[in-house]
């Protein structure tokens, strides 16, 4: 990843801190049962400063996002005006319904979250979801994400009840019981 911030707006510079940010959980785990631990309960608490034992992945990147503005108001002025605008839930098709349509994006870039909604036995659409961060595009259907709530290295597929934080190679369409809604941009 380039690290050279020169010539980019304050929000291409927040998506490209909150991938490093990101990175340094990786391999972060649940301890003493599904969706429980220390570093997991932090990012719970990242929307309303409850951890209640619930699925965490727009957790993880809400805590992401929050911390990426507090670092960003230490760096930088310009960058530090530019703050997080997606809709503050734990939930994730309610962030994706509830957040303003500018943040959707067609392309994908780093930082962007990628958003998956969990189908039925059925092939039908639930009020679940998964979402990612994406740590590198590899071409206009393929990334690398990060995660939480996903599956380890070995899980194949995407896993909306997974076990940790997680780097995995992705592709922008459906996958299994996961359909790909789409991608949003955070700043």
């Amino acid at each position: 990843m380039n690290w050279n911030f020169r010539g980019l707006d304050s929000a291409d510079k927040k998506l490209r801190l909150s991938v490093g940010l990101a990175k340094m959980f990786v391999g972060i785990i649940e301890e003493g049962g599904n969706n429980n631990g220390q570093m997991v309960e932090q990012f719970q608490k990242a929307v309303d400063g409850y951890a209640g034992s619930l699925p965490w992945c727009m957790s993880f990147c809400q805590y992401i996002a929050k911390q990426t503005d507090m670092i960003a108001n230490f760096t930088d002025d310009k960058m530090g005006k530019c703050k997080f605008k997606l809709y503050p839930t734990e939930h994730v098709m309610t962030c994706w319904r509830s957040s303003s349509p500018k943040y959707v994006v067609k392309c994908p870039k780093v930082g962007h979250w990628v958003v998956w909604n969990h189908l039925d036995r059925h092939g039908k659409p639930t009020n679940a979801g998964h979402v990612e961060i994406i740590s590198k595009v590899l071409g206009p259907r393929y990334v690398s994400v990060i995660g939480g709530n996903t599956g380890g290295p070995s899980t194949r597929g995407v896993i909306r009840e997974g076990d940790g934080v997680w780097e995995k190679y992705r592709t922008l369409r459906d996958q299994g019981p996961m359909k790909f809604v789409g991608l949003l941009s955070p700043w």
